[in-house]
């Protein structure tokens, strides 16, 4: 959903692209800390910056970092795409 995400947001289709990223995130929370949820946050955080939503974006990447603490990576941005 993540990545679908992302496609969409290429495609320019802004509402459709918040909703799966938001999907994934809901998905995703009840795992735990993983590397694919804090790649939700910072996919939806992006989203909100994109729509001038900033502070909420601050929120969603810090919520994306704090989610990697359990799995010992310190910033969302370095995760490696596959």
């Amino acid at each position: 959903m993540q990545r679908y995400s992302l496609t969409l947001k290429h495609l320019c289709r802004g509402d459709e692209a918040v909703g799966a990223a938001i999907e994934a995130i809901n998905t995703l929370e009840p795992l735990g800390g993983t590397r694919e949820l804090a790649r939700a946050y910072v996919t939806l955080a992006s989203l909100r910056m994109t729509r001038s939503e900033n502070d909420q974006a601050i929120d969603l990447a810090r919520r994306g970092e704090r989610r990697l603490s359990p799995v010992r990576l310190t910033h969302p941005t370095s995760l490696p795409m596959r």
